[in-house]
């Protein structure tokens, strides 16, 4: 298979994780703990971007957040601007300075979700006397449940890129990122003497 039959079939791919997302989102009664929400869209955001480009990550932030505007009172554009950024954080972190990993993706999620939790609550709540309240009891225990919804969505997802990096091996088609992960890693081995 070529490599833009992959890549399209990847993103289509994607697509319809993003649309899962968005109904198991945003249907009431569906996954709540006494009340409160996880964003699992916002989740799937961050995992994309571990697998992807910066520009890929951003598109992707980007229709995941218009779906969230759509969906949500006085969206704004403020969750389509929220995603991409963090898609665009995520890829760019994941490129440069961490590996793609589970320890990293615990490092990049939690001040991401947390920060998340602060936007949405200052968007959405009014500063009164039992805003604090409101914030631990709602927003805080979002971004804790979230964190904990995407221990399965990694580890999914890390099941289908493996499968593909294996068959891109095999053809001979390998990303530039590992490309260069792997140039980098020799040359460190080649200068310790090993």
């Amino acid at each position: 298979m070529s490599s833009f039959i992959h890549k399209y079939l990847r993103y289509c791919g994607y697509i319809l994780c993003i649309l899962l997302a968005y109904i198991i989102q945003f249907t009431p009664f569906m996954i709540p703990i006494g009340g409160v929400y996880p964003t699992p869209l916002f989740l799937l955001v961050i995992v994309i971007a571990m697998h992807e480009h910066d520009l890929t990550a951003s598109v992707f932030g980007l229709i995941a957040g218009l779906l969230t505007d759509v969906s949500v009172y006085n969206g704004h554009g403020l969750h389509a601007l929220t995603y991409m950024l963090a898609g665009l954080a995520c890829s760019l972190l994941i490129e440069i300075l961490l590996q793609n990993n589970f320890l990293s993706l615990l490092f990049i999620s939690t001040p991401l979700l947390l920060l998340h939790s602060i936007v949405e609550f200052l968007t959405k709540s009014t500063l009164t006397d039992g805003a604090l309240q409101l914030y631990f009891r709602f927003y805080l225990a979002s971004a804790f449940y979230s964190l904990v919804l995407v221990i399965p969505i990694y580890f999914v997802f890390r099941l289908i890129f493996r499968h593909g990096n294996r068959r891109q091996r095999l053809h001979g088609i390998l990303p530039k990122k590992a490309e260069r992960k792997q140039k980098i890693h020799r040359t460190s081995y080649s200068k310790k003497g090993l």
